[in-house]
């Protein structure tokens, strides 16, 4: 496994190693030395499926105290994932970063950070355990539509698949 820093230092991208043959493949996904470097006990499990490319789902958090740490694992297809620092203590307070995630790549995303991300492929799926249980009381989200942001350009933006939930999200500035 293949560990890469990111521009925030907390954010953490892991590269799989997979070991093919004429049989299939194999890969580690998760083992003692991810759970020294993320220090986080993971409660709950989930599956996202999205059929389309441009399916955007985010930019989501969960408010004090449920926030969550999140861990990533994309099981096929490829993602753009988004993740905006909401720590209003913390220097990188209201920057977003972008990283590119392919089949097989996982990344920790510490529970200070908002989470969405961009499919670029078609039948995207993705795997993510979380440190806090869900609480519909409280979530919450910021709008990839935040002209502020500029997270995406316009173009790509106006070819997003959105929900109604997240259409509704409200501007982070």
């Amino acid at each position: 496994m293949k560990i890469i820093k990111t521009k925030f230092n907390e954010v953490i991208k892991f590269e799989n190693l997979v070991f093919k043959d004429n049989r299939g493949y194999f890969l580690e996904i998760w083992n003692k030395k991810i759970q020294r470097i993320i220090k986080k006990k993971f409660v709950q499990e989930n599956i996202s499926f999205s059929k389309y490319p441009y399916t955007f789902r985010g930019i989501h958090f969960q408010k004090k105290p449920f926030q969550q740490g999140k861990l990533i694992r994309v099981l096929n297809g490829e993602i753009i994932d988004v993740l905006l620092d909401i720590d209003s203590r913390s220097i990188n307070y209201g920057k977003f970063l972008k990283i590119k995630l392919k089949k097989n790549e996982q990344l920790w995303i510490p529970p200070k950070y908002a989470h969405g991300f961009l499919t670029i492929k078609k039948n995207t799926l993705i795997n993510y355990k979380v440190t806090k249980p869900y609480n519909p009381k409280k979530e919450s989200g910021y709008s990839i539509l935040d002209n502020k942001l500029k997270i995406f350009s316009t173009k790509l933006i106006n070819k997003m698949i959105l929900s109604n939930k997240d259409k509704k999200n409200k501007n982070f500035h």
